[in-house]
């Protein structure tokens, strides 16, 4: 995957590199890298899942007691957790 950024008449190169920035954040390449960074073995990725569903499903049990939560982040919480990362 090539990500070009071309110089747009009279654009500064601070501004090319914000424009680039953007484009990565939007195709979430700094979290790929991020992720990449460090090794992690099979075991440690499944006991950080589990434990992100752990804290999902203890945030969304707390939420639900709240009576002014929209249904709204309730069912984008529920997703979250049915899609298992």
């Amino acid at each position: 995957m090539t990500i070009v950024v071309k110089n747009r008449g009279g654009e500064t190169v601070n501004d090319m590199v914000k424009r680039f920035k953007k484009i990565t954040v939007a195709m979430d390449i700094q979290a790929q890298v991020k992720d990449r960074q460090y090794y992690l073995r099979p075991s440690q990725v499944r006991k950080n899942n589990e434990n992100d569903n752990r804290r999902l499903r203890r945030r969304l049990h707390g939420l639900k007691k709240m009576k002014n939560i929209s249904p709204e982040i309730i069912a984008r919480m529920n997703e979250k957790l049915s899609s298992g990362k």
